[in-house]
């Protein structure tokens, strides 16, 4: 029992990064609506969670994963 309440105090982060407007590729049809579910699946299982949804650049993408670090 006491494992199970140490794993249920931790916190869990997640970032999760949806792209479905890619500019040198075939824009993906449902990244989007899929990055959106496991957000809600991580929240729902107790997760704090980032999302960022179409970046426009690899720099966009590189602030986010530094700020989900660093917070």
């Amino acid at each position: 029992m006491a494992t199970c309440f140490l794993a249920s105090a931790q916190k869990r982060f997640a970032l999760v990064i949806g792209v479905q407007d890619y500019k040198a590729v075939t824009p993906l049809r449902n990244a989007l609506n899929d990055a959106r579910d496991i957000s809600a699946s991580l929240k729902m299982k107790g997760f704090t969670v980032t999302e960022l949804y179409n970046p426009a650049s690899k720099r966009e993408i590189h602030q986010a994963v530094l700020r989900h670090f660093d917070g």
